[in-house]
């Protein structure tokens, strides 16, 4: 396995995989931990936040999900990928929150949205069309945050499928 800090033939500093991250983080190397969860967390959490939706708050969530991935680094096979790990624990880990709350009536949420004027607008018509210009950032945002609050409505197992194919490429 390749060490921090360790030179190859070429003299090129290697770093460490996933595999030998996870060792030394379940060894006690902090440093090993940073390093390891570093390398997921944007990803991590964008999958977190677009799976719990509104149902949870996301950012406690994957706070949670680091630390179960913590506590139960001794049940990573270092055979295996630990990015798959990783975030099938996350998955499993949200289906569970959606799970208790589906149980106690708090997790639809509905596709109108109230505009200043009272009025309700379908979320899905005021996406933006696609026509390059002047305010497309912001047009994107406004879609992608539709699109966030659409995710809800799908079923647990649909949601799953379509944030892990479509924003964590698996």
């Amino acid at each position: 396995k390749a060490a921090l800090g360790c030179m190859n033939e070429s003299n090129t500093v290697l770093t460490p995989d996933d595999s030998d991250l996870a060792r030394r983080g379940h060894a006690g190397d902090r440093k090993a931990l940073e390093e390891l969860f570093g390398r997921y967390e944007k990803g991590l959490y964008g999958f977190v936040n677009r799976l719990v939706g509104g149902a949870a708050d996301p950012a406690d969530v994957y706070q949670d999900v680091v630390l179960r991935a913590i506590e139960n680094l001794d049940r990573f096979n270092p055979k295996l990928s630990f990015r798959t790990w990783l975030f099938t624990l996350a998955a499993n880990h949200c289906k569970n929150i959606l799970r208790s709350r589906e149980q106690r009536g708090k997790y639809h949420m509905p596709s109108t949205q109230r505009r200043s004027d009272d009025s309700e607008t379908d979320v899905m018509e005021s996406a933006p069309d696609g026509a390059p210009g002047p305010d497309r950032r912001t047009e994107d945002a406004e879609f992608a945050d539709a699109l966030d609050r659409e995710l809800i409505n799908l079923p647990r197992l649909q949601r799953e499928v379509f944030v892990l194919r479509d924003f964590s490429d698996f």
